[in-house]
């Protein structure tokens, strides 16, 4: 064979096999998580860790909007899909969610029992730590692509069940 086959036969298996790489079947995904504010009031988060709240940890979502808190993306080499780590990382004992009308909602962290009888503890339906409380949506499904949120929503009974 002369070279000049040899270089042309080189460079088409070469061609081949890039096209074949950037060709795969890897699905991606991206998990968006956020906090959906349905009432009509400002929401301050302040958490609690070891009886202590850091104003950096805190978080403010205005009236009928939303706070993202976490973007999980991948490129199909994982899940693409985790909690926020407010919810699986970082251990808080608690939260106070303060409406701007001056009511408060109380939710105790998982680990702990809490003795206020007017929180809303861990196992409830409501409860911001619980992930089963947390509802997953898709909101974007391509080929190969999935989208979706992962979204905690303060809804207008809570408000109305506050103290």
């Amino acid at each position: 064979m002369d070279v000049m086959k040899v270089c042309s036969l080189s460079f088409l298996f070469l061609l081949i096999g890039v096209t074949t790489l950037s060709c795969t079947d890897q699905f991606s995904y991206k998990t968006v998580s956020l906090i959906k504010n349905e009432t009509d009031f400002g929401l301050h988060f302040n958490l609690y860790k070891d009886g202590v709240t850091n104003i950096a940890d805190n978080l403010v979502v205005g009236a009928k909007s939303r706070l993202e808190l976490y973007v999980d993306e991948n490129d199909g080499s994982g899940p693409g899909f985790t909690y926020p780590l407010l919810i699986e990382g970082v251990k808080y004992d608690s939260m106070v969610i303060e409406f701007t009308a001056d009511k408060t909602a109380i939710h105790n962290g998982h680990f702990i029992a809490g003795s206020n009888l007017n929180a809303i503890n861990f196992n409830s339906s409501r409860n911001f730590f619980n992930k089963s409380n947390w509802e997953l949506n898709s909101t974007k499904e391509a080929r190969r692509r999935s989208e979706r949120e992962l979204v905690y929503a303060v809804t207008q009974q809570d408000y109305l069940n506050t103290n």
